[in-house]
């Protein structure tokens, strides 16, 4: 993989936390290889200490900083590089921040991922650029980081039932799906997964025919909102229900309108037409949303506005509580167990967290006798019944907080 991100437009809009992104999209090509994941990190780009953890958090850990000085000289004649100070510190605070946790990242587990975004390629090549969707499960997924939910990227030949047995939550989103892996899907929700679906998903096959079974799935049809209904759905209302909180936004991107068949409607749009249904089929749910929801998140203010709690709603209702949870929530997690102790990888995305600090939580009954920060020493800890609260230091911009 390779970046580019800025906090300009080749950072998507994201600033660093793409990084995260197209980390996940080189793990998911090796995960059924074993092949080595590398990445070039465009340290000239600035967010060294962000990507680097970011890279790390999804598996990759070969790491070219591309390409850090001193220079003699104007490289290509713009990358010139070797003076920007910052990005020396990063580094250093990168790599000084890994280094008494590396047994334990390197050698260690990474809390597995239950919660997956497929990439659709069929969408792709039936659609091209319609709905950017691919900017939409690339929002999706930094939600889902910040609110510290363990997530990875699948393809459609990950939906089988061997691969899907590792996930209890799966987002699907584009136009097109193979027949047999909308068959596999149901199964897979039949037997007790969540699918939450958006704006057309799998409306049609990989051929673009129309695709009856996926309104069975959904238990509701699907229609691209024309230009005369522009102002009816402008905006969205949800009531309270043990699925999502209450809330009231203007959808962003495509929507479509739902009609509800066995499905039971959320939300509605502004005009009164449904604009989203949640299904139970055998011990899952169907849950189908007539708008974007990475969107949504994307322009509500992201990890710090108050729709992420709408957007973790329905996944945490499956999950639980995280073994890992940070009070700071432009931030990423990511947990790694070992033989010799725990290591939780903190980044910040959100340029400047808190000076005083954050607390920590993590779920582990095994027997802890000090926490620390690998850049900033003891830390302060107390154990809570299964849990360790901690309190943590000003990011600046990466920790590392070790269990022993």
């Amino acid at each position: 993989g390779e970046d580019w991100a800025t906090g300009g437009s080749w950072g998507l809009g994201t600033a660093y936390q793409c990084t995260s992104f197209y980390a996940a999209l080189v793990e998911c090509s090796v995960r059924k290889h074993g092949y080595p994941a590398g990445f070039y990190v465009g340290s000239n780009c600035g967010g060294s200490a962000q990507k680097i953890f970011g890279c790390l958090a999804q598996g990759v850990t070969w790491l070219h900083l591309y390409d850090w000085g001193p220079l003699d000289r104007w490289a290509e004649g713009s990358n010139a590089w070797s003076d920007n100070e910052g990005e020396y510190y990063a580094i250093l605070a990168a790599a000084c921040a890994l280094g008494p946790a590396d047994v334990i990242i390197a050698e260690g587990r990474r809390e597995p991922r239950r919660v997956a975004i497929l990439y659709n390629r069929s969408h792709e090549i039936m659609h091209h650029g319609t709905g950017r969707m691919n900017h939409d499960w690339m929002w999706t997924f930094i939600g889902m980081k910040q609110s510290h939910v363990p997530v990875e990227v699948i393809i459609e030949e990950d939906l089988n039932p061997e691969d899907l047995k590792r996930y209890d939550c799966i987002y699907l989103g584009g136009f097109n799906l193979a027949r047999h892996h909308l068959a596999e899907l149901r199964r897979w929700v039949e037997g007790g997964g969540l699918l939450i679906g958006n704006t057309g998903a799998a409306m049609y096959d990989i051929y673009d025919d129309p695709m009856p079974e996926t309104a069975a799935l959904f238990g509701a049809r699907q229609a691209i909102s024309g230009a005369s209904q522009t102002g009816s759905v402008a905006r969205v209302k949800f009531q309270a229900t043990e699925w999502f909180p209450e809330a009231d936004f203007a959808p962003a991107g495509m929507t479509f309108i739902l009609e509800p068949t066995a499905g039971k409607s959320l939300a509605t749009y502004r005009g009164g037409e449904c604009a989203a249904t949640v299904n139970p089929l055998g011990k899952g749910q169907a849950i189908l949303l007539g708008f974007q929801p990475g969107f949504i998140f994307r322009d509500n203010g992201r990890g710090a506005g108050k729709l992420r709690g709408w957007l973790e709603a329905p996944v945490l209702k499956r999950l639980g509580r995280q073994r890992a949870e940070f009070d700071y929530p432009l931030s990423e997690v990511t947990l790694f167990e070992h033989d010799s102790g725990l290591a939780v990888m903190l980044a910040d995305f959100g340029w400047s967290s808190p000076k005083e600090g954050s607390l920590l939580s993590v779920q582990t009954d095994r027997p802890v006798r000090e926490v620390v920060s690998a850049l900033r020493g003891p830390l302060e800890w107390k154990r809570q019944a299964d849990r360790i609260e901690i309190k943590t230091p000003r990011l600046d911009p990466v920790d590392v907080v070790i269990l022993r």
